[in-house]
């Protein structure tokens, strides 16, 4: 990096993200300057059309060449990616820039925040593409462009330091009202007519009087005194004596001069005594200006009502006049009534009422047409949209920009000329609000303002305005040099921006020493927070103790507590000192603050972290639309720390916190109102991803990637579908298409799995291959763990490959030097031809060996060769001595490096290594026995210290291909129990069921699943069943094959147990069985809102308690058809309960089959078994002593089965007595 002045800001990428909402678009301007500066000569910025293709501004001609060379046509790309390079869009948009502008293009140089690495194929290829269009590429990347940045400070600060603070500028004490010109335009020489007396025939004269007066009288209703003067003394040129109506113009010329402020004569003898009394009236009040009744103002003329309400708006008795007006407007004369309107939205925009004032003008001149009421307008409607602006409504920009239009195309309005001042603020103020997201604004205010006159540009609101907008645009030393002008000593808000362009450059001493000579009578608590972060920096040790004692001064005034936490910037300080006090007023105070005040709390408790805090305000604000992005920004920088921390350590805790809780409560609401729904939809994700809702996390996964298409996005979403077993290739078509042409490795391994899944073997195999190809030698244990987990997958596939015996496209040849030089090594070479056009590059070497793309003549030459024929590669003749698929080489590459590396494959592979025999024996005893972690199983299963137990699932990990072992382990092992529940025996007549997988394997694997034939029509399965039984049959398949069988530990001997080819028939036969029930589509918008009772979240818990999706779906089903959940699992059976879903286990159905001589083999097979529990039945004597036998064979059987005798033996002999009487003897029952 260059090196740059101690206060420039932070030139990083992570500053500039903070401190631009729109980066991307932040990155274009900034891009668009540094191109202008360096190779335009700044002279000018080119304009940037967001629909140019390809390239961001037309082709332009470059600097001309000192050397003579001929300047050429150049453009510019800005590349912004907030993850990895996507080399594919910058392919894209040189391609369009071709399309478009190829014949004019010579140079495109291409800004990139992200390091481009111009050895990779997706640059090369970029590059390639441009230069056979005969336009150069030159990269500016990185920290290239930083270094550019560091040699204009205005751009380093404008786009690396934060451009604003919740109200950090205070406009709304800085106003200048409307001057009302109703006099001579001052610019002008003013000469009246004289001449003279002329003598007129008095009958002519008499109507031209009479036409004067309603003239004299117009002028004066609307206030236009110059144009009132030049009439009446034109009308006195004439002698009037005897004239009827002179009076009438004596009275008007008196009004005149009045107004002008020269003395005048009551007593003249021409005027009426009416005339006489609105006189005194008038002389009196512009003598003692004061409010005026409706009743007393209405008691006079008309002309005097006029200039009485001039007086009245010109000595500032602003709410006299609004108050006023709102009397009349209804009564008064239709001849004023306008102008009443008019002087009422003047009063109103000198009260600061911009809106009402706004709305009142453009009334006025929808109706009159009037340019001085257009100009007022336009006042309003700035000031109005400037007011809003600081709350975030930048929706109204367009309306702004076309307003200051509007205002300069009115420069020529006398009305204009009269208010040169307000005029210079409403243009600095708006070029201010402007500015904060569009630099050109600040870049053009320097000519502005230099355009002023002299008054103006002395001025000390307009030159504050002035330097506030070249202190954003970055000009912070000249912004500095001009409040130090000001009277900053009496001044809170100069003294409040002159310390902080100190701490923007990082000048703390000279912060606090200028703290020290601000008039103690004007520091508020916002001088105070500046002081407290100069402290901070500069004299640590004092800080502390400054901020207690600031804090011992304001803790009862809750707005000063908000402002002096904007000093603190280490959120200890804020959660010790801020916090609590915000704890004590905030439930009183809350209601009382207005939007500012609450985003400024919302702005300190985000850097608190005080999430639960953040939502309480949050729900006080009725639309979230008001919120200003700097403070969204904040607030989900918060609530992403919080959820994000809370999504790494998922796994560490089980209860989840409050604040993850009041996070995602925060995310609904910024959601639920349309507000930065990409940010808070990845709130959303990282909460579902904490609280293992896996269906929830796809869920905002595939909104986000439709807001950003992302490739890293993409990738989590093919890893979520591979993990739920998904095999519809329209669900995977969005993700894999956007990473289809990806070069980095782990992209490639995610469409690799996703076409396994899919069943496209071949696409995988490519795929899988291209994530080692793309590495090009590089060391990724990563994707060598992604490979071997591929590897693990396709076992059959690689089981079934064998050797090659000549060569062909996508085959590794070794070959040997045939004929070595004496005593030397023969060389040996390995070499991969590569059929796909895509592996070009000559100088990869991935896999550790020599790539040879298809069509070149190396290419040709090996093709159909055979083992040990010789070749010539390189001019040394070589022989061949082996040939590798390209995929049995890349896993003999992957398996080499597990051997070389095995701790790096940890979590992946198990390698036991052991110089002796026996040491390896143990070892593998070791990891193979599960004893003690199944006992403590079979403790919860059989409710050692719970009630509830635990499904059959829990021995098998999350393992389904062992689900099988898990339930014949249950159902068949030496005093273990099979818990099933009670049989219920009710009316089942037109109920409908959903069995489970308990159900349905255990009927299986006793081959009685037509024990459910009858009722097979009333049998619904959710679709999930069909995806989940044929992934276990083709695992079943796969091992039998590929694998002997399983090594166990038995009684500390290792025994292989042979794989079992019965689990392949028992996943057939479910396979065929429930292909002929009805299935029913479960979508996860069902599962996502599901819940088991009022408290268990039914997506949370099956993925904590590392269920499949199938037993979730079970349960929806069974709620959703209000049907019978057919299940064989105590456990389940028991949260169907709580869920209020009707359950049975299978062997409830019994009872209703007539035929005992189906029935009753199928409660003696069970009876052998550990099940819980039979019905007891029996066809003979022999029967039934036989089941009693069976059921009381074992521990827990026996423990279960005799309380069920001795209560059914009970109940026998009661039925007996009852019949037989008291005295019948009965034989005991052992």
């Amino acid at each position: 990096m260059a090196s740059v002045e101690k206060h420039y800001p932070n030139l990083t990428w992570a500053q500039f993200a903070v401190c631009n909402d729109d980066a991307t678009g932040a990155f274009e301007d900034m891009a668009r300057r540094l191109f202008s500066l360096e190779f335009l000569g700044g002279g000018i910025i080119p304009h940037s059309d967001h629909n140019n293709p390809g390239v961001e501004v037309l082709p332009i001609l470059e600097l001309a060449h000192s050397d003579g060379v001929k300047p050429r046509k150049i453009s510019f790309q800005a590349k912004y990616f907030e993850g990895k390079v996507s080399y594919s869009k910058i392919k894209e948009s040189m391609n369009q820039a071709i399309k478009y502008y190829g014949d004019e293009l010579e140079l495109i140089y291409l800004f990139c925040n992200k390091t481009l690495t111009t050895t990779t194929k997706g640059y090369k290829d970029t590059k390639e593409l441009l230069e056979k269009a005969g336009i150069e590429l030159y990269p500016i990347s990185n920290t290239e462009v930083l270094d550019l940045v560091s040699k204009y400070k205005d751009i380093a600060n404008y786009f690396f330091l934060p451009r604003r603070r919740p109200d950090d500028v205070q406009f709304n004490q800085i106003h200048a009202g409307i001057i009302v010109n109703t006099g001579d335009d001052k610019d002008c020489t003013f000469c009246p007519i004289r001449a003279n007396e002329q003598i007129v025939d008095p009958r002519l004269l008499q109507s031209l009087v009479q036409e004067k007066i309603q003239a004299c009288k117009e002028f004066i209703l609307e206030m236009q005194l110059d144009k009132l003067r030049l009439e009446l003394d034109k009308i006195f040129t004439y002698n009037l004596t005897g004239i009827e109506g002179v009076e009438t113009l004596l009275f008007y010329r008196r009004i005149a001069d009045l107004h002008d402020g020269k003395e005048i004569d009551i007593s003249a003898d021409e005027l009426t005594e009416q005339y006489k009394g609105e006189l005194l009236w008038l002389e009196q009040y512009y003598k003692n200006p004061v409010p005026v009744g409706a009743y007393t103002y209405a008691s006079h003329c008309i002309e005097s009502q006029i200039i009485v309400l001039d007086k009245m708006f010109a000595s500032q008795l602003w709410d006299a006049v609004v108050t006023l007006c709102k009397e009349i407007m209804d009564d008064t004369s239709l001849e004023i009534a306008d102008t009443v309107k008019q002087y009422y939205g003047l009063a109103l925009f000198n009260l600061q009422k911009y809106s009402m004032a706004t709305d009142l003008f453009r009334g006025l001149y929808q109706k009159s047409r009037k340019e001085n009421i257009l100009l007022y307008s336009v006042f309003a409607e700035i000031k109005s949209i400037n007011l809003v602006w600081r709350d975030g409504h930048y929706e109204y920009r367009d309306r702004l920009v076309e307003l200051m239009g509007l205002l300069d195309s009115l420069k020529d309005n006398k009305q204009y000329k009269s208010n040169k001042k307000l005029v210079a603020m409403l243009y600095l103020e708006t070029a201010y609000n402007l500015g904060v997201n569009e630099k050109k604004y600040l870049e053009n205010v320097v000519d502005r303002y230099q355009g002023f006159s002299e008054e103006v540009k002395k001025d000390s609101v307009v030159k504050y305005l002035y330097a506030l907008c070249l202190e954003l645009n970055g000009s912070i030393e000249v912004a500095e040099s001009i409040y130090a002008e000001l009277d900053w000593a009496e001044d809170a808000n100069i003294a409040c921006r002159y310390l902080i362009c100190k701490l923007s450059r990082n000048e703390y001493a000279e912060a606090v020493e200028l703290y020290g000579k601000i008039n103690q009578s004007v520091i508020n608590a916002k001088l105070k927070s500046l002081y407290l972060t100069a402290l901070f920096y500069e004299d640590k040790h004092r800080f502390e103790e400054t901020l207690k004692e600031f804090l011992v001064y304001v803790q009862n005034d809750f707005e000063e507590v908000i402002d002096i936490a904007f000093g603190i910037h280490e959120k200890r300080y804020l959660q010790e000192y801020i916090v609590p006090l915000i704890r004590k007023y905030l439930d009183i105070e809350l209601e009382n603050l207005a939007l500012m005040q609450k985003m400024e709390l919302l702005s300190i408790l985000s850097q608190a972290e005080e999430i639960e805090l953040i939502l309480t305000v949050i729900k006080s604000i009725t639309e979230i639309s008001t919120l200003n992005r700097f403070i969204i920004k904040e607030i989900y920088s918060a609530t992403f720390a919080v959820s994000n921390r809370e999504f790494v350590n998922h796994d560490k805790a089980l209860v989840k916190s409050n604040k993850l809780e009041a996070a995602e409560k925060i995310a609904d609401i910024f959601l639920e109102s349309a507000v930065s729904r990409r940010e808070f939809l990845q709130i959303k994700y990282l909460c579902a991803g904490a609280k293992e809702k896996r269906f929830s996390m796809l869920k905002y996964a595939k909104e986000l990637f439709e807001i950003t298409n992302e490739e890293g996005l993409a990738r989590n979403i093919i890893a979520m579908l591979f993990e739920r077993n998904e095999t519809d290739f329209s669900v995977y078509a969005p993700y894999i298409g956007v990473l289809s042409n990806s070069q980095k490795p782990d992209y490639c391994m995610a469409v690799a799995s996703a076409m396994l899944r899919l069943g496209k073997s071949q696409e995988a195999d490519l795929y899988a291959y291209k994530a080692l190809y793309y590495l090009n030698n590089t060391e990724d244990y990563e994707i060598y763990k992604s490979y071997i987990g591929y590897y693990n997958q396709n076992l059959n596939r690689y089981h079934e490959e064998g050797k090659l015996k000549r060569v062909k496209g996508n085959s590794v040849v070794i070959l040997e030097e045939n004929s070595p030089e004496d005593g030397k090594k023969p060389q040996i070479i390995t070499l991969c031809l590569d059929s796909e056009s895509e592996f070009s590059d000559l100088s990869n070497t991935s896999l550790g060996i020599r790539h040879i793309p298809a069509g070149s003549s190396l290419y040709l030459k090996i093709q159909g060769s055979g083992m040990n024929q010789i070749l010539k590669v390189d001019d040394v003749n070589y022989r061949i001595i082996d040939i590798y698929s390209r995929n049995d080489y890349a896993a003999k590459f992957i398996f080499e490096k597990i051997n070389a590396h095995p701790e790096k494959f940890e979590g992946a592979v198990l390698v036991l290594a052991a110089e002796k025999p026996e040491e390896l024996v143990e070892k593998i005893k070791s990891i193979t026995d599960r004893t003690k972690q199944t006992e403590a199983l079979l403790d919860f299963y059989h409710f050692k210290e719970n009630e509830t137990g635990l499904p059959i699932d829990s021995f098998i990990e999350g393992d389904y291909d062992r689900y099988i072992d898990a339930l014949t382990m249950l159902l068949h092992s030496k005093d273990q129990a099979f818990y099933t529940g009670f049989p219920i025996y009710e009316d089942e007549e037109n109920q409908k069921y959903i069995p489970t997988l308990s159900t349905l394997v255990l009927l299986s694997s006793m081959n009685i699943l037509d024990v459910l034939s009858e009722i097979k029509n009333r049998l619904l399965l959710p679709m999930s069943y069909m995806d989940f039984f044929a992934e276990r049959y083709r695992k079943a398949k796969e091992m039998c094959y590929v694998s002997p069988g399983k090594l166990v530990n038995i009684n500390n001997q290792l025994t292989l147990i042979e794989n079992d080819f019965s689990y392949v028939e028992i996943w057939e036969r479910i396979i065929d069985f429930c292909g002929e029930c009805t299935k029913i589509e479960i979508s996860d918008e069902e599962r996502i809102g599901f819940s088991i009772g009022d408290y268990i979240n039914g997506e949370q818990f099956v993925a904590i308690a590392r269920l499949h999706l199938i037993h979730l779906d079970s349960f929806i089903l069974a709620q959703k058809e209000q049907a019978t959940l057919l299940c064989d699992d105590l456990f389940f059976r028991k949260l169907a309960t709580y869920g209020k879903i009707r359950n049975i286990n299978f062997v409830s159905l019994l009872r209703h089959y007539v035929d005992k001589d189906f029935v009753v083999p199928i409660v003696m097979e069970l009876s052998k078994t550990n099940y819980l529990y039979i019905p007891l039945m029996a066809r003979t004597d022999e029967e039934a002593v036989e089941l009693k036998k069976n059921i009381l064979d074992g521990k827990l059987k026996k423990k279960f089965y005799s309380k069920m005798l001795m209560a059914y033996n009970l109940a026998w002999e009661k039925a007996v007595q009852e019949i037989f009487g008291e005295d019948v003897n009965l034989e005991e029952t052992e």
